[in-house]
């Protein structure tokens, strides 16, 4: 069932339970204010730990930063998760949302592949889009979008 859903809660709640690795690795959380969405909460939830796990995953091991900011957009709020970390091949950018894939550079990760293909089970479910591009200064950043 759609309800509001304050996403700074959300996130924050995720943060908590990310500390000790967040922590153990040095890396600087960049969180800006984010807005309360219609939504279930649940699965808003099980997206931003996902997009938070990955980026942390994918870091290099010491004091790097991981940003989350959203900006509104016309109708729709933009969201970012930004990290740094080996950047994307664009060959890989569409195919790491499908169930199973594993982009080519991801060996020393373990996983099914299925994190990101759920994440956009959700965003779609919602009436967004998922995306990733590179970040300016290397890493990357993954986009959704949700209705405003």
């Amino acid at each position: 069932m759609r309800e509001p859903v304050d996403l700074n809660r959300v996130v924050t709640d995720c943060l908590s339970l990310l500390a000790p690795e967040v922590a153990a690795r040095g890396t600087q959380i960049e969180l800006e204010r984010l807005p309360t969405v219609e939504g279930e909460e649940p699965l808003l939830s099980g997206l931003f730990a996902n997009l938070l796990i990955n980026a942390l995953k994918y870091s290099p091991r010491n004091a790097t930063a991981i940003g989350v900011r959203a900006v509104r957009e016309a109708d729709v709020w933009r969201f970012e998760v930004e990290s740094e970390g080996p950047t994307i091949p664009v060959g890989d950018r569409e195919r790491i949302f499908e169930p199973f894939h594993r982009g080519t550079g991801e060996r020393r990760a373990r996983g099914a592949g299925l994190g990101l293909a759920t994440c956009r089970r959700i965003v779609e479910r919602h009436g967004g889009e998922i995306g990733v591009r590179p970040a300016g200064a290397g890493g990357n950043v993954f986009y959704f979008t949700l209705p405003a």
